[in-house]
């Protein structure tokens, strides 16, 4: 098992949008990147990708903070998508929750 200080975030998002986050996070603070990442996006998908970008926002920034709320500063977090996840597994093998 890896160990990591840094917060995970399981997203269900299309592998284009994984993407884009990843290439660049003006997205974060600045509401025109952010809507030209959700450019394309099924509107089904895009209140699901704002309370994603709400939870990296939070979950950053208790990073980035040492754990306290606030500052305004985004740290690092890991974005695992389960919707990869999910199409790679065999059917056989049981999701595994702790």
């Amino acid at each position: 098992m890896t160990r990591s200080p840094l917060p995970i975030i399981a997203v269900d998002l299309p592998a284009s949008l994984l993407s884009a986050l990843t290439l660049d996070h003006t997205w974060l603070n600045e509401d025109e990147a952010w809507r030209g990442v959700l450019t394309g996006l099924p509107n089904s998908d895009k209140q699901y990708a704002d309370a994603v970008r709400e939870a990296v926002r939070t979950r950053g920034s208790n990073v980035a903070n040492g754990g306290a709320v606030g500052g305004g500063s985004v740290g690092w977090v890991w974005l695992f998508s389960v919707r990869e996840f999910r199409v790679s597994r065999p059917r056989s093998l049981p999701y595994i929750v702790r």
